[in-house]
């Protein structure tokens, strides 16, 4: 965790621990759901957000003819807010262009 300036400087793959263990540095690390990249931007774990509520959005709509128009609206926007509205708080701060694709991801149901 630092400035980008000082962590593109930095190149550590990992560590060696006593008895000839090597535990190598991972660049994203998936907890609970959430992605955490190394610069804690969430970058990562909103691209996949992104990528996972189209995902779900395309699937419901293929199947638009079981359900009236009212029920999709409800179920896709059950869907697509819950998994938006996930462990929200962590996006406190995020910059600009990730809570552009946010508001395009809610704005699409």
């Amino acid at each position: 965790i630092g400035p980008p300036g000082i962590l593109n400087q930095i190149d550590i793959g990992g560590i060696i621990l006593p008895g000839n263990v090597c535990i190598r540095f991972s660049s994203n690390a998936r907890n609970l759901g959430i992605t955490v990249d190394n610069r804690l931007s969430f970058d990562s774990h909103i691209n996949a957000l992104k990528r996972d509520c189209f995902r779900l959005i395309r699937n419901a709509v293929k199947k638009r003819f079981i359900f009236s128009n009212d029920q999709m609206k409800l179920i896709i926007n059950s869907i697509v807010v819950c998994r938006i509205d996930y462990c929200n708080s962590l996006y406190f701060g995020i910059n600009e262009k990730l809570i552009n694709q946010l508001q395009l991801i809610q704005n699409a149901d």
